[in-house]
């Protein structure tokens, strides 16, 4: 290694430990992952390590996030708008981006505005009667492989309107854990 590349590997080396250590990890980057919007950059980094992995959608068996951004798929409030609406929820809330998933858009309507505990519940018994009517998954092992795929909190399954806020805590908490992973990958 030349005396230039050892002195830009020491430089990024001093960046990072200025810019990249636990605060930022911890709490830099969950607060960039509080906003509505989706022209967010931690969360257009968040959705680049998902399709690096080639994540699995939502709720999906074999449909990839890679598949839908390129096909313009739905974008899912696991927590549905109008059910958030309903229960007193303004939008700055209901649109955070740590509320959003890729899936299928005929999952997505199916879906509907049912609260996380009811369409889960649907599906979880669906998978019980091997009928995929919301969902293709068809194990409730791949069911919670899927959450975890997605960095959904586990508690997701028993989720009302009362754990939201709690929810997106932990959700960004999670997204920005794949984002770490994902850039000491690179």
């Amino acid at each position: 290694m030349g005396w230039s590349s050892l002195n830009n590997a020491v430089n990024l080396l001093q960046m990072e430990q200025a810019h990249l250590g636990e605060g930022f990890w911890d709490f830099g980057l969950i607060n960039d992952l509080e906003s509505s919007s989706v022209n967010n950059n931690a969360y257009t980094l968040y959705l680049a390590a998902q399709v690096n992995s080639n994540a699995v959608a939502f709720l999906s068996k074999s449909m990839t996030i890679t598949s839908l951004i390129e096909q313009r798929g739905d974008i899912h409030h696991i927590f549905p708008k109008q059910y958030l609406i309903n229960n007193g929820y303004p939008q700055k809330a209901y649109n955070q981006v740590a509320n959003f998933v890729y899936t299928e858009q005929a999952t997505n309507i199916k879906v509907g505005k049912m609260p996380p505990v009811e369409y889960l519940g649907k599906i979880k018994d669906q998978i019980i009667k091997g009928v995929n009517e919301i969902s293709t998954l068809d194990a409730k092992s791949a069911l919670s492989e899927n959450i975890k795929t997605n960095d959904i909190p586990s508690f997701i399954t028993e989720a009302t309107h009362q754990d939201y806020n709690k929810f997106l805590e932990e959700r960004r908490k999670l997204m920005s854990n794949k984002l770490k992973a994902y850039y000491e990958s690179l």
